[in-house]
């Protein structure tokens, strides 16, 4: 399945080419890709049981929040929901790498033309990548975008 990449930071520098090579191969093709919810299970499921790439990853032993995946210290998040949620997993990100517990991040999300197909108000890569440098001063993050292409 042909993808869309945005590197926020200096991220395509950062990143090892071969995980960012593990989630592309992860995205499936028809019929998964036609609605959100087995896109993100199988790209889910092809990384955590093909590359080790590990299950949620909570933010607190306290809260249930969480980012969808970490190998690496790359964390992962593949936004296949509404728009406001991808605001959300930015902070997330943001708080790992303050942390030191993540280094860099890949944000999976489809691009505009399978999202409106997907439904109303779906995050999407267009969106993310214009709004990312607004965010400059306060992100610090090096983040790979990679948008899945409608069939």
């Amino acid at each position: 399945m042909p993808t869309e990449i945005f590197s926020f930071r200096h991220a395509s520098s950062t990143i090892p080419a071969t995980i960012v090579e593990e989630v592309q191969r992860a995205v499936p093709g028809r019929p998964a890709i036609m609605s959100a919810p087995p896109c993100r299970d199988a790209i889910l499921t092809n990384l955590r049981a093909a590359c080790g790439w590990s299950d949620e990853v909570k933010l607190s032993p306290d809260a249930k929040i969480t980012i969808t995946s970490c190998k690496e210290a790359i964390g992962l998040c593949v936004q296949t929901g509404n728009m406001a949620r991808f605001y959300a997993d930015l902070m997330k990100l943001s708080l790992l790498h303050t942390q030191e517990r993540i280094y860099a991040a890949i944000f999976v999300l489809p691009t505009q033309d399978l999202a409106v197909d997907w439904g109303s108000n779906i995050a999407n890569y267009e969106r993310l990548c214009n709004e990312l440098p607004i965010f400059s001063p306060v992100l610090h993050i090096p983040i790979l975008v990679i948008g899945l292409n409608k069939p």
